[in-house]
């Protein structure tokens, strides 16, 4: 993905969402063990990929 030259990524980790942006990382955790949620606060799988690909933006996700 990119804007105005700026390349945005979001890559899937086993634990997060990343989006990189010039070499800067910002990080969405989630927990899959309802369990292991709450305690850490960390978000479902789903909601975190939610919020990176809102952080991200719409206009950068065309075509994705």
């Amino acid at each position: 993905m990119s804007k105005n030259g700026k390349q945005l990524t979001i890559i899937e980790h086993p634990e997060s969402y990343e989006v990189r942006r010039r070499g800067a990382s910002t990080y969405f955790y989630f927990e899959d063990e309802a369990a292991g949620r709450n305690p850490k606060g960390r978000m479902t799988r789903k909601q975190a990929e939610q919020a990176a690909k809102a952080f991200v933006g719409p206009e950068q996700l065309k075509g994705k």
